[in-house]
């Protein structure tokens, strides 16, 4: 039996809003898995040098796909944000990412709000 190709996934967006007095909002769309968390990470590291928030909000509303490698990214993200004295929140977190961090026993690192 054989099957199509599956389609390839959807390119992961990242999307920067201008940073406010409050916060700087960066919007993940897509799938973080181990090609895509790399871009995660490399923009929030530039976000968080270059506006120095005092709160990240990763709103990962639209994330559809969350692996190990993406959960992994998401801890360098929370620790370059620790180290560089902001607070990294996610919200709104898609119900899959919410699984995910609390499968893994991690959901409690960061502030999760549902969607």
């Amino acid at each position: 039996m054989t099957f199509p190709p599956a389609a390839p996934a959807p390119p992961l967006l990242v999307e920067v809003e201008a940073p406010t007095s409050a916060a700087t909002v960066v919007t993940i769309t897509g799938e973080i898995d181990m090609v895509s968390e790399s871009q995660v990470c490399t923009v929030v590291t530039d976000v968080l040098r270059r506006s120095r928030p005092h709160r990240l909000v990763l709103d990962m509303s639209d994330v559809t796909f969350l692996d190990s490698s993406g959960v992994r990214a998401l801890i360098q993200c929370r620790d370059r944000a620790e180290q560089l004295g902001a607070r990294l929140e996610i919200h709104p977190a898609h119900e899959i990412v919410r699984q995910v961090l609390s499968i893994c026993g991690i959901a409690d690192l960061f502030l999760l709000q549902e969607q």
